[in-house]
């Protein structure tokens, strides 16, 4: 829920920050070239930042219109994450920069300081993502499958999702990932999990029954 709603708030922030630009052209304190570059410069971090949601509503709609449609995206969202939240870094701190000097205005202060701390927020969960899926066995996991098919009882996992995200399995501990609230792409190979829309914790039960489950499907 944070993430959707720092999500809403930034892409807002910049829709008003183009329309103020667009105003400013209009009584000819901005040429065209200044205002085409800020309308710009605050719409392409908006853009990247709701690409993922986007992406994922066009797959949920191909998927249920009948068409076939791959498990992954071409594109990926954490990437796609971590460019817009640099971009909005960069436009914020480029925008509070350029106003030191021309005593800026309460609300310009106010939005410059919010939008650097909704990128920053955004790069957070970018990173959190890659460095959770940094490993080679690291991926998705159905959890009801798990529970119903492994021979091997877990009871140190709570967790009440489907879908379960998981790392460093072959070490005989598995960290785990319990979606709470947002999940985009959940049945991808790495689904897209944004802080703090998880529970995480370590099971050595969970990971002797994923080996179970790999034993059991080699036999012939």
């Amino acid at each position: 829920m944070v993430y959707l709603l720092v999500l809403c708030a930034f892409m807002l922030l910049c829709i008003a920050l183009s329309y103020r630009a667009f105003m400013r052209y209009a009584r000819g304190e901005l040429d065209a070239r200044s205002t085409l570059r800020a309308v710009c410069m605050a719409t392409v971090p908006a853009i990247l930042l709701g690409l993922p949601m986007a992406l994922e509503g066009l797959r949920t709609a191909r998927f249920e219109g009948g068409m076939s449609i791959a498990l992954d995206s071409p594109l990926s969202f954490a990437w796609l994450t971590l460019v817009g939240a640099a971009c909005g870094l960069m436009f914020f701190g480029r925008r509070a920069w350029l106003q030191r000097l021309a005593l800026p205005t309460f609300a310009s202060v106010g939005a410059n300081v919010i939008g650097l701390l909704m990128g920053a927020y955004m790069a957070f969960v970018a990173v959190d993502q890659m460095v959770f899926f940094a490993g080679e066995d690291s991926g998705m996991l159905n959890w009801g499958a798990v529970q119903e098919l492994s021979d091997v009882e877990v009871k140190d996992v709570n967790c009440g999702s489907s879908v379960i995200v998981i790392r460093a399995v072959e070490t005989g501990t598995a960290t785990y990932r319990c979606p709470a609230t947002v999940v985009i792409g959940p049945y991808s190979a790495r689904p897209f999990i944004p802080w703090p829309s998880y529970t995480e914790g370590d099971s050595q039960q969970l990971a002797a029954a994923i080996k179970a489950l790999h034993k059991s499907a080699e036999k012939p």
